[in-house]
């Protein structure tokens, strides 16, 4: 089984210090930190843009999170959440890509090695996939994994008909349409 690159897709909004743990629980967690990369994009008016700035400088020197083979700060324009994720999308590297959060941590060890595993049921790569959040659980996917197949045949990985909520139900309600609706119940995140 060859290893897939795996990109995270993070808005983030006035929580440096949550992003922060969220980013550094991805790289001690992770069987393989250097196939994946996580992708921020900050406001450019977000009041604590500079601690932003100032953090991912101190996280890319951290002997920890420098193993991930990429984390990228993007500080732009104010924009909706759906567009912010489309344009991480059409910058990210990986063949995974996950819509994440800043306020999510990751609990279980080896969750890439785990992913690898289940995406490999899908060897056309149309999934939508969905770790356990300890909240919804197979309720509902409220952060989706995608593969780049999947975004580029709907041509996008989120919906510009929302401001932000739904977008996450409207990628589980297509899922659901086609039968590739896919929870992995044993990774917390």
């Amino acid at each position: 089984m060859v290893p897939n690159l795996i990109s995270l897709l993070c808005p983030s909004r006035s929580r440096p210090d949550e992003l922060k743990r969220l980013i550094e629980s991805v790289a001690k967690t992770a069987l393989t930190p250097s196939r994946i990369e996580i992708l921020i994009y900050v406001d450019e008016d977000d009041p604590k843009k500079f601690d932003y700035l100032l953090s991912h400088k101190n996280l890319v020197l951290d002997p920890t999170v420098s193993k991930l083979a990429n984390v990228d700060l993007l500080i732009d324009e104010p924009l909706r959440t759906p567009i912010i994720n489309n344009i991480l999308a059409e910058r990210a590297q990986g063949n995974i890509l996950m819509i994440a959060n800043d306020d999510q941590v990751f609990r279980d060890k080896n969750w890439d090695n785990r992913l690898d595993e289940e995406v490999a049921k899908f060897p056309d790569e149309i999934y939508c996939m969905w770790f356990n959040d300890g909240r919804y659980q197979e309720t509902i996917c409220t952060f989706p994994i995608l593969s780049t197949e999947w975004v580029n045949t709907l041509g996008y990985i989120e919906p510009f008909l929302f401001e932000h909520f739904n977008c996450d139900l409207w990628t589980w309600q297509i899922g659901k349409m086609i039968d590739r609706l896919h929870y992995i119940p044993d990774i917390l995140v």
